[in-house]
């Protein structure tokens, strides 16, 4: 199957206008949304969480997100975030670079793509579904729950200055 192999998956009829798929980690949807919006096909909405609670979540958990290992897709598709994830920069550093590279690309493709912040959606899980006419986010309401934020206010105050910095 040559051609473009992403474009056929699309013409398939269970990817039609009623589809919605949802992701938590988007860096490799994210590095390949460019090509996506091409096909003016589906409805793109990136949910966007405030950088701090982003950046300090990623750096509870026990094994690194932003690996050469785990990102290749990423690294592939996006040589600029590639460039982000295989550097000698600080884990904090290369999470607030890459949280700024993915608001840059939301911003570049202008109306191809809707953004709704994470802390709107909390507060009201309709949101979605009033602004983009979708009826199907009303089953994954009671789903959205906001857990206690909790941080070292040091981890903070770092993850301030270098969201400053970049």
């Amino acid at each position: 199957q040559h051609g473009n192999p992403i474009g056929a998956d699309f013409r398939r009829p269970e990817l039609n206008g009623d589809f919605i798929l949802a992701m938590k980690h988007t860096a490799l949807y994210t590095s390949v949304l460019p090509l996506l919006v091409k096909f003016q096909h589906f409805l793109f909405v990136a949910v966007i969480r405030h950088p701090l609670d982003t950046i300090l979540s990623c750096l509870s958990l026990p094994q690194s997100p932003i690996t050469p290992e785990a990102m290749q897709g990423t690294s592939r598709y996006w040589q600029e975030a590639g460039n982000i994830i295989n550097s000698n920069s600080t884990l904090p550093e290369r999470l607030v670079q890459l949280y700024e590279m993915h608001l840059k690309r939301y911003h570049e493709l202008g109306s191809a793509i809707s953004v709704v912040k994470y802390e709107d959606l909390i507060q009201d899980p309709m949101i979605a579904s009033r602004l983009f006419g979708v009826n199907t986010l009303s089953t994954a309401a009671p789903m959205i729950k906001q857990g206690p934020r909790v941080h070292r206010a040091e981890e903070a105050d770092k993850i301030r200055e270098l969201l400053r910095k970049y």
